[in-house]
């Protein structure tokens, strides 16, 4: 799965993959994003891992691993769910514009 090259990831946060016989509870750190992920909105990408992000996805090197369509996706901006070149999981935002600036074209 593929994302414009012209897009870059302007926001993010940490997330996991649900295992199939996962349970959800009341006060757990992560909310379920999709049918197969969770993200932890209270542990947000910093700069430096946008940077990471953002520079593995212009080297091919960053895997788009699911297109977020669950039907929670207007409570978030987060577009994808994406592995980076070490195994982690994020849901991410891709979005055209200066992602260093803050500007969403």
């Amino acid at each position: 799965m593929n994302s414009d090259p012209n897009m870059s990831i302007h926001f993010g946060c940490y997330a996991n993959k649900i295992e199939k016989d996962f349970q959800f509870f009341g006060g757990d750190p992560y909310d379920k994003i999709t049918e197969n992920f969770s993200a932890s909105f209270d542990s947000l990408c910093d700069r430096s891992d946008l940077a990471t992000l953002n520079n593995e996805h212009e080297s091919n090197a960053l895997e788009i691993v699911e297109l977020i369509t669950y039907p929670n996706n207007n409570s978030h901006p987060y577009t994808h769910i994406v592995k980076d070149s070490e195994g982690h999981y994020f849901a991410v935002q891709f979005a055209k514009g200066d992602w260093l600036r803050g500007e969403i074209l």
